[in-house]
C-alpha cells in the first residue's frame, strides 16, 4: 500500500466477540493487517476468546484478552436447558436477558478501561450492534464503528443507550458487508448518512505447489477423482447436511467423485446436526466418499485440493467469505442466489448460482460441473479476476475513507 510515511493518526481498538472461529474473525484479521500496513493507524484488538488459532491472526503485542461469560453460545445452551414446558423456556429467556443486561455493564466498564489505558480514540465493533461496546464508547466520548457482518434486526435496539434514546450515537458509522446487509440496516431506521457498504477483504494467498497433492494424498484422493468441498462451521444454517443429501445420487453414480466437509461443530450448542450428517453418510455407505476433515487453519491448501467449492447456506448469507476465497484460488464456486453471494457471482461467468433451499436446483448445478473440465477451468479463471476487486489493499482504502468522511477523523486527503 503506497501511503506516505507519517506518524499514525488514529489509535483504534477492534472488539471481537466471537466464541468460535469463523469468517468474521478472518475478515477482521485481513482488515487489521491492511490498516497496520497503511501506517495511518495504531491498532489493538480485544478478544473475548483465548485460543491459539485466533491469537495467531494478530501480532502478539497487539492482543488484549478478556473473558465474556455471557455470549450467544451460552444463551443457546441456557435455553436448551429450559426446553421443556413453554412457560419454563419463557422464564429461562427472561432470566437470561436480565442477567445479561446486568453483566453488560461490567463488560462496558472493562472495554472503557482498555480505551483509557491505551488512549484509544476510535472503537470498532466487529460483530454488529453490541450494547456494552457502544456504551463504553459513549462513556469515553469517542466515535464508534458498528461493523455489521450479519443482518440488522429491530431487536438489536431493545435497550436504551443514551438519554436521547437514539438507536446509535451521533458520532457512529455502520458498515454493511454487502448491499443486502446495508439494506437491512436502513430498514431498522439508521440514517443513510451513517452507513457505508464495504465488502470483506481478502489477501492473495501463497499456496505451495505441493499443497494440492499433499491434501489429496492425506485423504486418499487420486488425481482422476473430482473433489467437491464445503467450508465453514458445521451448523444447520450452513447447510452441510442438505448439500450431502443433494449430492448423494451423484456420488452413488460416480465413484470417482468425493466430498470434503472442512470445519467442525465447536461453535454449536449441541452436536445433533453433526450426528445427522454422520448418520446420512453411514446409511448411504458413503464413508469413502464423504470425508469430514475437522477444523483446518490452512484452508487454502484445502481449496487447492478441491475442484468445486459449494456454498449452501439455508438462510441469506450476509457476504460469503468462502466464495471469494474459492474464487481467488481459481475454483468453480456454486452458491445460493440470494444475499451476498448473488452480489459477488455473475451466474455462468465467474460461478454458478442455484435457487435457495432447492435441492433439485443445487443438484442440477452439481451435475453441470461434474464432467465438464473446460467449464470448471473457464469459470475458475473468470472467478480469479473477480476476486481481485476484494483484495485487502483496495478494501482498506475504502475503510479509511469511511473513517475520514463519516467520523471526522484526521486521515489526510493526500494519502489517496
Amino acid at each position: 500500500m503506497s501511503y506516505q510515511s507519517e506518524k499514525p493518526l488514529e489509535r483504534i481498538l477492534f472488539v471481537e466477540y466471537a466464541v468460535g472461529f469463523g469468517g468474521s474473525l478472518r475478515s477482521l484479521s485481513e482488515l487489521y493487517k491492511g490498516l497496520q500496513d497503511s501506517g495511518l493507524t495504531d491498532n489493538k484488538v480485544l478478544l473475548f476468546q483465548n485460543s491459539d488459532s485466533v491469537n495467531a491472526l494478530y501480532p502478539k503485542e497487539h492482543i488484549i484478552n478478556r473473558k465474556r461469560r455471557f455470549n450467544y453460545l451460552l444463551k443457546s445452551r441456557w435455553l436448551n436447558f429450559f426446553n421443556g414446558l413453554k412457560i419454563m423456556r419463557k422464564v429461562g429467556a427472561i432470566t437470561y436477558s436480565f442477567l445479561d443486561y446486568l453483566y453488560s455493564y461490567l463488560m462496558s466498564y472493562k472495554i472503557y478501561r482498555v480505551i483509557k489505558s491505551y488512549r484509544i480514540n476510535l472503537l470498532h465493533l466487529n460483530n454488529g450492534y453490541m450494547y456494552d461496546g457502544i456504551r463504553a464508547a459513549e462513556w469515553a466520548k469517542i466515535p464508534v464503528v458498528i461493523h455489521y457482518r450479519g443482518f440488522a434486526s429491530e431487536s438489536d435496539f431493545s435497550r436504551k443507550i443514551n438519554e436521547k434514546n437514539t438507536k446509535i450515537p451521533e458520532n457512529c458509522l455502520c458498515i454493511g458487508i454487502s448491499n443486502a446487509v446495508t439494506k437491512s440496516i436502513q430498514s431498522v431506521g439508521i440514517p443513510k448518512q451513517q452507513i457505508a457498504t464495504i465488502y470483506n477483504p481478502i489477501t492473495q494467498p501463497s499456496i505451495s505447489e505441493q499443497a494440492r497433492e499433499s491434501i489429496r494424498n492425506k485423504y486418499s484422493v487420486s488425481d482422476n477423482e473430482l473433489v467437491y468441498s464445503i467450508f465453514g462451521r458445521i451448523t444447520q444454517w450452513k447447510g452441510q447436511l442438505e448439500f450431502c443429501q443433494a449430492i448423494t445420487p451423484i456420488l452413488l453414480a460416480n465413484k470417482t467423485a468425493k466430498v470434503l466437509i472442512v470445519g467442525d461443530a465447536t461453535d454449536s450448542a449441541d452436536d445433533s446436526y453433526l450426528k445427522s450428517i454422520l448418520s446420512h453418510i453411514e446409511s448411504n455407505n458413503l464413508q469413502q466418499q464423504i470425508i469430514l476433515t475437522g477444523f483446518q487453519s490452512d484452508v487454502y491448501s484445502y481449496y487447492s485440493a478441491s475442484d468445486v467449492i459449494v456454498h449452501n447456506s439455508l438462510h441469506p448469507e450476509p457476504f460469503g467469505r468462502v466464495i471469494i476465497e474459492g474464487m481467488i484460488c481459481k475454483k468453480l464456486v456454486i452458491a445460493a442466489n440470494e444475499g451476498g453471494p448473488s452480489e459477488i457471482i455473475s451466474h455462468g461467468k465467474d460461478g454458478l448460482l442455484f435457487e435457495p433451499r432447492d435441492s433439485k436446483s443445487l443438484q442440477k448445478a452439481l451435475e453441470k460441473s461434474i464432467n465438464d473440465t473446460e467449464l470448471r477451468q473457464k469459470i475458475g479463471d473468470e472467478a480469479y479476476n473477480t476476486a481481485q476487486e476484494y483484495l485487502t489493499d483496495a478494501i482498506t482504502r475504502k475503510v479509511i475513507q469511511a473513517y475520514r468522511s463519516h467520523l471526522s477523523l484526521k486521515v489526510d486527503d493526500h494519502v489517496y
